[in-house]
């Protein structure tokens, strides 16, 4: 353990004092913050079939995991809906109730192009959120200078031992300078993942997708655009979570105009989803049986269960830019609509029947303004968005009524006021200022909001039914909940010369209504709670919270072959209204990469190092009568990766990419884990899940035109 915290120590050293500019293929670009857009090196992203996990190369930036290609992307202490994760530019709606398909689940990797990453407070112009901005933009075919049509494919495949999973993607367009038509398609397939010695059985995925897109350009300066896509997985276990993925059929239609008018560059997007998705509790986990002595049926023996959702987004975007006093303004409006439904059965009693969510809608109406550009020769940003929320649900139900409390709960929650109205205001204002030639001081300010989601307001029933928390407590929502807001202020500094960059920053965010689970006294919902495996569970409410931090990446040129890079990072979450900590807060990472550059390669070694976490959230964990989480500390642990790059000469526009990821094999838990649910895969419920393996992995990628 102290060598531990020596190396530890050691990498955050480090970590202040330099950077890497690496000639390797980049898929991650951070803008910084302010306004800055810079690249990073990174290893690749196909290493495992979860996008999300290119979170981890963000200084700040994690992944919260519950399944194989289920993980939320994490940023400096918030993820899931305080995230604002988009897909070429679009908000992905999210059709679980427990998020098995987060956004990035349906960004399979071998399809994506690049990712962006808004480092720092989050501009205006990206949507409304707390957290930050992630938009993947997926391989899309590209208009060419000549009226002759020509081809052009890219092909990816990868695979990995960790659990003897591959990847697969292919993009095949024909294009000229008028017109360019393409079509996608990809394949992702794993078994239950490694670790140590043993595997978590109960963890396997599938998942395929195609794709078709068209557009068309006339008069130099219009586009017009149209792309369809269906991402269909199943059978996909997700352990942290108390039902796996049996199936989703999920639907994405997009269009989108830009061109210039009247020298106003003009941005039209309009997007429609629709997601049917199937969970179940006994396909790949024995079924839980939480009642003790003689019960009424549906609560007896095995614990059966499936449930059915549907759920529909719709939204379009209209954006103006025009040059304005040494830089430009943004004008524009949104509006999107999203319906939510949710029904749970028992597959041994027929008669039972649960109407979780009935038609959850979310309306969301919104104008923003930004202007970029510079004042006395500091870059500058400002910008403010009035957002109305309105939110509703019709009517639920349970059958049979023998359950007299579960009843109460369904007739107080239709007699309640479900409709409600959110009015919310976000600003922001931040800079650049220049200090010397290699020195930039960054500072920013914003007021951002968050309105509840749809299960926090409507969960009426306590079930585990929480945006996938993965925190192990049934959960009821409070239709009278207030919008968070938030206070975030931002320091940093920006320095790089011809050999080396480091960009440190200090931020703090104040969080008014922070909407969190809080300890339930009503008899209705305890009883029910309890036949439903947790004796005492948490009602969604409003308190009050601060997370705050530094985090940087670094590195330094030695010379032509060998470069050193880094990041690390200190996130500290807690509650303002009482002594307690946040739930999931990662603990102080810190990374160390030496790189060895050759010819059209490069081969790299680095070392992470996770410390232990003792800041543990006691109003979510710490509770000896539910069974489904513990309260421990998690150990630190240090993790060594090596991986390299190979682009032959004689092979234009491919390369190959090899490496190991827990080249020791380490047995690790990661804090950001959810708690095991499943029964049956040889691990304790309760327990929070463990981190893979070693994994090997070699991905290949060509490129034809």
């Amino acid at each position: 353990m102290r060598l531990l915290q020596i190396t530890f120590i050691s990498l955050i050293l480090l970590s202040f004092v330099g950077v890497i500019c690496a000639e390797e293929l980049e898929t991650i670009s951070i803008t910084d913050t302010a306004i800055v857009d810079e690249t990073r090196p990174e290893p690749p992203i196909t290493a495992t079939s979860d996008t999300a996990t290119a979170m981890k190369q963000v200084p700040g930036g994690n992944v919260h995991g519950n399944g194989q290609i289920s993980g939320q992307t994490y940023y400096r202490g918030v993820f899931g809906p305080r995230m604002n994760v988009l897909i070429d530019g679009r908000n992905i709606e999210s059709g679980g109730p427990n998020w098995m398909d987060p956004p990035l689940h349906y960004a399979p990797n071998t399809l994506v192009e690049s990712i962006e990453v808004q480092r720092g407070i989050d501009s205006i112009s990206n949507g409304s959120t707390i957290g930050t901005t992630v938009d993947v933009k997926l391989k899309s075919s590209n208009f060419t200078d000549s009226e002759e049509f020509s081809t052009e494919a890219d092909l990816a495949v990868s695979g990995h031992s960790v659990d003897t999973g591959y990847n697969a993607g292919a993009i095949i367009g024909v294009s000229n300078d008028t017109h360019r038509f393409h079509i996608t398609g990809s394949r992702d397939d794993g078994n239950s993942y490694r670790t140590g010695d043993s595997r978590i059985s109960g963890t396997e995925y599938e998942r395929d997708s195609v794709g078709a897109g068209y557009g068309f350009q006339f008069n130099d300066s219009h586009e017009i655009s149209f792309d369809a896509r269906y991402v269909g997985s199943k059978d996909t276990g997700t352990p942290a979570l108390p039902l796996d993925l049996d199936f989703f059929h999920s639907q994405f239609y997009n269009s989108r105009y830009a061109g210039e008018v009247n020298n106003f560059l003009v941005e039209i997007d309009i997007y429609h989803t629709e997601i049917d998705h199937r969970m179940n509790n006994f396909e790949l986990r024995d079924p839980p049986d939480f009642n003790i002595g003689p019960n009424p049926p549906p609560f007896q023996d095995e614990d059966r269960r499936v449930v059915n959702v549907d759920s529909k987004d719709t939204g379009a975007k209209l954006a103006l830019t025009h040059d304005l006093y040494a830089g430009e303004i943004t004008f524009g409006v949104n509006a999107s609509s999203s319906e939510h439904g949710s029904v749970v059965t028992d597959p041994d009693f027929d008669a039972f029947r649960v109407v979780n969510f009935n038609d959850a809608e979310a309306d969301y109406y919104g104008a923003f303004t930004e202007w970029n550009g510079t004042v006395n020769n500091i870059d500058v940003e400002i910008g403010i968005r009035y957002q109305r929320v309105e939110t509703d649900a019709d009517d639920v139900s349970i059958t049979p009524v023998i359950l007299v409390p579960a009843v109460r709960l369904a007739d107080a929650f239709n007699a309640s006021d479900r409709s409600q109205t959110d009015n919310n205001i976000d600003w922001v204002i931040k800079g650049i200022i220049p200090v010397s030639d290699e020195l930039n001081f960054v500072a920013g300010y914003a007021r951002k909001t968050r309105s509840p989601s749809y299960i926090e307001r409507y969960g009426w029933i306590p079930l585990n039914v929480n945006a996938g928390l993965g925190d192990g407590n049934n959960y009821v929502g409070d239709v009278d909940l207030d919008p968070e807001w938030s206070n975030q202020f931002e320091l940093g500094l920006q320095w790089a010369d011809n050999r080396a960059f480091i960009n440190p920053s200090v931020y703090y965010q104040r969080i008014n209504n922070y909407i969190q689970g809080v300890p339930t006294d009503d008899p209705d919902v305890v009883f029910v709670s309890s036949l439903n495996g947790d004796p005492t569970p948490l009602q969604f409410a409003n308190v009050d919270a601060e997370i705050y931090g530094i985090d940087t990446d670094w590195g330094y040129q030695l010379n032509d072959q060998w470069g050193l890079s880094g990041q690390a990072s200190y996130i500290r979450g807690k509650r303002k209204d009482i002594s307690d900590n946040l739930y999931n807060i990662a603990p102080p990472t810190a990374s160390l990469a030496i790189t060895r550059f050759f010819g059209n390669g490069s081969a790299t070694i680095e070392g992470v190092a996770v410390a232990r976490q003792t800041k543990i959230s006691d109003t979510i964990t710490d509770d000896p009568l539910n069974p489904n989480n513990s309260n421990s500390e998690t150990a630190g642990y240090g993790l060594i990766n090596v991986f390299g790059e190979y682009n032959p000469v004689s092979l234009p526009n491919t390369a190959f990419q090899v490496g190991v990821e827990n080249l020791l094999d380490r047995e690790y838990t990661d804090h950001l884990n959810g708690f095991n649910r499943a029964n049956g895969n040889g691990f304790t419920i309760g327990e929070r899940l463990p981190g893979p393996g070693i994994n090997a992995f070699v991905t290949f990628e060509v490129a034809f035109q």
